[in-house]
């Protein structure tokens, strides 16, 4: 089976936490990623935010696969990755609806996302 590594970025990471940000999907699996919007410190215009994700994943090698499998070391995967890998990745841009709780994903080929999103003093 195949296994891919990922993470998660965003143009705003003070506005924004992911959990977990980084991480392994094995074959026939799926990771939930909790995306958690920080109160705003001053004003904010939901309708007028630019704020994006970038999802860049990557299959493991064989010896990449083995040593995850046996050790269960994750944190050099992407800091040393093997030469000739090929990176993918799917940007996101955040759309906000009312209430601010829960907002869509566009990817850049249009085709939709939603990430559902909680409140920090709802968990």
């Amino acid at each position: 089976d195949t296994v891919l590594t990922y993470k998660v970025k965003t143009t705003a990471p003070t506005r924004y936490t992911v959990r977990p940000r980084n991480g392994i999907v094995f074959g026939g699996e799926h990771q939930d990623i909790v995306i958690t919007l920080h109160p705003p410190d001053g004003p904010f215009d939901a309708s007028e935010s630019k704020d994006k994700f970038l999802i860049e994943y990557r299959v493991l090698t064989e010896e990449e696969h083995v040593m995850v499998t046996s050790s269960g070391v994750q944190r050099d995967l992407w800091q040393h990755r093997p030469e000739g890998v090929e990176i993918r990745h799917k940007k996101l841009a955040a759309k906000f609806h009312s209430p601010p709780a829960e907002f869509l994903a566009k990817e850049e080929d249009n085709s939709l996302v939603i990430i559902s999103m909680c409140h920090a003093d709802h968990i």
